[in-house]
């Protein structure tokens, strides 16, 4: 079974709870399947690569939080390889309208 995990941040970058619980469901499934992890860039690295951009995305008051979601948007062929998509804790079901509408 192929997974691809999508999660808001490179847990393995990251050091905070959130990243813990992400590493512990990775390794669990990466055990026992093949997984692809998909992540956004973190805010820190979007703010050294673009301020502008991220400054404006603040201004206009479009999360930043949805914005890492547009990183993620890939086209339906990339997603049809999978067999399952997991989702991090972080990924609501109100996020994941809005990501499809991205």
């Amino acid at each position: 079974m192929k997974i691809l995990y999508i999660n808001t941040f490179d847990p393995y970058v990251e050091n905070f709870g959130g990243s813990v619980v992400t590493k512990a469901e990775l390794k669990l499934l990466q055990e026992h399947y093949d997984v692809d992890l998909l992540y956004a860039e973190s805010l820190f690295k979007r703010v050294l690569r673009n301020p502008l951009k991220v400054l404006y995305t603040y201004i206009t008051t479009f999360s930043l939080k949805l914005s890492s979601y547009a990183m993620l948007k890939k086209n339906k062929e990339f997603y049809n390889q999978y067999d399952l998509i997991w989702c991090n804790h972080d990924f609501s079901a109100i996020d994941f309208k809005i990501f499809l509408k991205l």
